[in-house]
Order: structure tokens, then C-alpha cells, then sequence
């Protein structure tokens, strides 16, 4: 790779750009007599080694003291690096201390790094023009002994830790996520873009914990140029910070985390899964699926569905969808369909593309007596916070995004109620559930001018049984690629 003495070799010269460099010709890094390494770390202008006896040593550039051994010693006349040359590295190149205790796991980024220590601590050292090394001030720190650890709050320890541009994030032993240094561009996920750690009694127990969504924490992170990227509990990963060149994954430019509202269930999933990928296969128990794919036909062929004029087709999420305006819907007869307190699943893909009119609710999906006195089994928004309503008992969940597709499903044990949405429980709770004959309407209820839908609903389904957490979660993963059929 490109080498102004970041590979640790005695020179400046570049590896893996000619022939014959690789292979037996690419040499060994020199880490001293009878050290290995167990672990190596790459940054942008240095790296460092984990030893077999547990030491740490690091090379390259060290001009803000990036890899804590105070400022190398100058061998040529634009930087300050150690292994550019001849005779600093092997035994030569001096270990990285930390006040007795060993590094178990490093990461590094221009200019700084961070280290998890042995005993559950952290320290980081190098640039701090922003407070990224999280001590409440700006001084940069050459020498890792010298330096105290970080405050993560009273009781905390540190899981894994993950540097980037001017900022840093931890993973503590709550599986909680505390993010400092520079917030530009929401790179701290915190709705704004203050600068924390850079001022004394911004650390501790007064940093706050990222929301990731309700009841989510962080399995692993990733921090890079003016962003960050998490992979949560359940496998799914949200990103958030500079999104300038799409670098967040969510299909568009808009950054994320500097504004609030931006985060918890509002940051959406990185999809994975594209309109090539693979289809989920239906789950047991599909009683009927309206896929809106230029038709209001039944795929199971028991309850087509009619329109009114007006209810029209729109590209959707999966294949068309149908697109609803000023109290247009579809409707087909229930005959069937799990009543009472029968166990039951709706799910359906929805686009609340404006809010209902004179403060009325948007009305996705659902069947049953919509009457003042009868029982219906339904999805919808009030305002732009999505709900599941049986009639006089609820579940409400976050605020859509207008104009952007989300994955709703209502699952009933007759007893329990559970709301997803977009693959996560969002709510759930004892609800009696006594859903009375009527027909399953699409888009707006029939003759009621306050609940109706402008937007657009897709792979509207429902089960005649309980979904697991798992099986809801396949459906909205499938994503664009949708069930098989």
C-alpha cells in the first residue's frame, strides 16, 4: 500500500503497486526479538499491533502524538513518524503504556485513537481540537501514561470503542451508546450539532446515550468521516452524521442526527436487501394478500377487492401499490376472517404522503364494525404517529416521515396486541380483542370523511394467526424484493 513509513518496513517505498512486490518479496514488520502480533489496527497514517506478551506497539505518523509515545523523533524534513527509516522499528520501536494495564482492542483515525483497556477503561490520545479524546478540554495528549481515563458515568465500563474524524463513540457494558467530540452534521447522533467532551461537565453521567429506537443497543460500531454506524440487537444497522454523498445508506442526501426528531425509531434501517435481492416466503396462515400489482385481486383468490372511481395505481414498495386521495379506498368482503378474539395478523407497506385533512386520521388497512358501537381490526396514523386501533382501544407508535415507505403489522393473541413497525416491537399490551363482521376496506372507511388516506399502501395481508417477532421481521427485511410468490 502507499507507505510514507505507515507499513513499518525501514522506507518510504510502496508495496502492491508493482510486480514481484508481494508474496515472499513483501518482508515481515519487525516487531522485536520473538514478538508476534496478535492484533493489528490500521488509521489513516499509522497502525498498531496488540503483542503476544499483551504490549502494544504502534508506527507511521505520529505528529499530534497520535499513538501515545509523545512525539517521534524527526527524520525527514516534512513529518514526524516512526519506521520510515531505517533502525527505528524492532526492538527500536518503544511500547505504548498505559499506566500498567494492556490495550485490548485499538481504534485509530488521522490524527488520534482510542484504546480499550484491560480493565474495562479507555483512554484516547492524539488530536483533541474538538475534544475527542472526551477529557472536558482541547489539549492534545502525547503520552497515554499521562493521560486519566474517560468518564462514561458512574459504574460504566467500555465494551468497544471506535474513533473518527474530530469525533468518537463507546459502546458501554449496558450495551448503551454514548458518542463525543465534534457534532457537525449530526455526527453524535444527538439532534443537534453541539461539540461535547471539549468543555469540563460534558462527560460522565451528563453525556447522554444515543437513541437507536425503542428498546434497541449496540452490538457493534463503526466510526467514520463526519458519521457513525451501528449494528443493533437485532442485526440491523442505522447510521447517522454526514450523509452528503449518500455514505448513511438511506437512499438519498439528507443528513441525519442534527436535527431533532432524526433519531430513535425516526433513523431508518440501512436496507441490505434490494429489489434483486431475495423474496421471503409467505408465512403459514396467509388468509388473503392484496399485492396491488395493477389489480385489487386477491392473491389467494378468495376476496378480490373493488375500487371506487378515482383509487388508482402508483409505483410502491413491492412492484405498484394502490394510491388513495380525498377519501378513495378498496374495499372486499371478510367473510372468513379471524372474528372475536380470534389470533390474527395485518401487515401491510404505507406512504402517508400528507396529513389528514381537518386534523382527521389516516386510515391504512383493516376489517371489521367501524360503526360507533361495533369492533374493527385496523392500522393507521393520527396525525403522522402511527396507531392500531380496535375501536375504542389502541396502541399508538412514533411519527411516519411523510413521503416514505414504512412497514406496519398488528399482531393479536385475542389477549395481547403487539405494533411493529419496520421490523421492531414498537408497543404492545393486554387488550381484549372482539373484532365484529364487516368488510376489509383499503384507504379510507367507507362514508367517514375524518378517517381517510392520502397516500399509498402496499402487500396489504392478513393471517389467521400470530406472526413471531421473527417472521415480522423476514417480511419488512425482504424489503423491495417483497414475499414470493
Amino acid at each position: 500500500g502507499f507507505n510514507g513509513g505507515y507499513l513499518g518496513l525501514g522506507d518510504s517505498n510502496h508495496r502492491g503497486d508493482q510486480p514481484n512486490e508481494m508474496g515472499v518479496q513483501l518482508p515481515a514488520i519487525d516487531l522485536g526479538t520473538g514478538r508476534t502480533a496478535k492484533q493489528i489496527f490500521g488509521g489513516d497514517y499509522l497502525s498498531c499491533a496488540t503483542l503476544d506478551d499483551n504490549t502494544t506497539k504502534c508506527w507511521g505518523v505520529n505528529a499530534s502524538g497520535t499513538y501515545g509515545i509523545g512525539f517521534a523523533p524527526v527524520t525527514n524534513a516534512s513529518q514526524e513518524a516512526f519506521g520510515d527509516v531505517p533502525g527505528e522499528m524492532g526492538d527500536a520501536l518503544p511500547v505504548v503504556t498505559f499506566n500498567g494495564l494492556n490495550a485490548s482492542t485499538l481504534s485509530l483515525f488521522e490524527g488520534s485513537g482510542c484504546a480499550r483497556l484491560s480493565d474495562g477503561t479507555a483512554k484516547c490520545f492524539g488530536n483533541n481540537l474538538f475534544g475527542a479524546l472526551g477529557l472536558g478540554d482541547r489539549q492534545n495528549w502525547k503520552n497515554t501514561d499521562n493521560k486519566p481515563v474517560i468518564d462514561f458515568g458512574v459504574g460504566r465500563t467500555v465494551k468497544s470503542i471506535a474513533t473518527g474524524f474530530e469525533n468518537a463513540c463507546a459502546i458501554l457494558d449496558n450495551d448503551g451508546l454514548k458518542c463525543w467530540g465534534s457534532g457537525g452534521f449530526g455526527a453524535l447522533g444527538y439532534g443537534d450539532t453541539a461539540t461535547r467532551g471539549d468543555d469540563p461537565g460534558e462527560m460522565g453521567d451528563a453525556l447522554p446515550f444515543v437513541d437507536l429506537g425503542t428498546g434497541r443497543t449496540a452490538k457493534r460500531l463503526a466510526v467514520g468521516p463526519i458519521f457513525a454506524c451501528a449494528v443493533l440487537d437485532n442485526d440491523r444497522i442505522k447510521c447517522w452524521g454526514l450523509n452528503g454523498s449518500g455514505q448513511l445508506g438511506l437512499g438519498d442526501t439528507q443528513n441525519r442526527g442534527n436535527q431533532p426528531g432524526q433519531m430513535g425509531d425516526a433513523l431508518p434501517y440501512v436496507e441490505l436487501v434490494s429489489s434483486g435481492g431475495a423474496c421471503v416466503a409467505p408465512p403459514s396462515g396467509l388468509a388473503s394478500w392484496w399485492r396491488a400489482d395493477g389489480d385489487a385481486t386477491d392473491s389467494q383468490h378468495v376476496r378480490d377487492a373493488s375500487g371506487v372511481p378515482n383509487a388508482s395505481f402508483t409505483p410502491g414498495k413491492v412492484g405498484s401499490s394502490f394510491l388513495f386521495s380525498g377519501g378513495t379506498y378498496v374495499t372486499a368482503p371478510s367473510a372468513g376472517l379471524p372474528l372475536g378474539a380470534s389470533d390474527r395478523t395485518l401487515e401491510a407497506w404505507v406512504r402517508l404522503d400528507a396529513l389528514t385533512a381537518n386534523g382527521g386520521e389516516a386510515f391504512f388497512a383493516g376489517y371489521g364494525g367501524f360503526g360507533t358501537s361495533g369492533a374493527g381490526f385496523a392500522l393507521g396514523a393520527s396525525g403522522a404517529q402511527v396507531f392500531f386501533s380496535q375501536w375504542g382501544q389502541g396502541l399508538m407508535g412514533p411519527a411516519l416521515q411523510l413521503g416514505t415507505w414504512t412497514h406496519l403489522a398488528a399482531v393479536s393473541t385475542g389477549s395481547v396486541v403487539a405494533l411493529y413497525v419496520n421490523g421492531d416491537k414498537v408497543s404492545e399490551t393486554a387488550m381484549f380483542v372482539q373484532t365484529q363482521p364487516g368488510d376489509f376496506v383499503i384507504g379510507a372507511i367507507p362514508g367517514d370523511s375524518y378517517r381517510r388516506l392520502d397516500g399509498a399502501v402496499d402487500e396489504v395481508s392478513i393471517y389467521d394467526r400470530a406472526l413471531t417477532a421473527q417472521e415480522v421481521s423476514a417480511i419488512y427485511a425482504a424489503g423491495a424484493a417483497g414475499k414470493c410468490h
